[in-house]
């Protein structure tokens, strides 16, 4: 098997420093599972996303010309955001 590096996932600066590693590990699934609806979806959509990921998911989003917004889903659940992201 072959793997390659296919998007920067930003975290060249320690972005990720104290967080536990079953979280860091849900961020990268996360992650890869957006770029790959990104991918494949031209159309309008939202996804629920973790807060921690919002400004790697909204990076994705711009390098690839996609508009997107962010807010949050309850004022009590500060680690879940939602992103919609404009059509292509």
């Amino acid at each position: 098997m072959e793997y390659e590096l296919v998007d920067s996932f930003g975290i060249d600066h320690e972005e990720l420093a104290g967080l536990e590693p079953a979280l860091v590990f849900c961020l990268g699934v996360e992650y890869q599972i957006f770029r790959q609806r990104l991918a494949d979806c031209s159309h309008q959509f939202e996804e629920q996303i973790h807060a921690v990921n919002e400004a790697r998911l909204a990076d994705m989003c711009r390098r690839r010309g996609r508009v997107c917004q962010t807010g949050w889903i309850h004022d009590d659940h500060e680690e879940w955001r939602w992103m919609k992201v404009e059509s292509a």
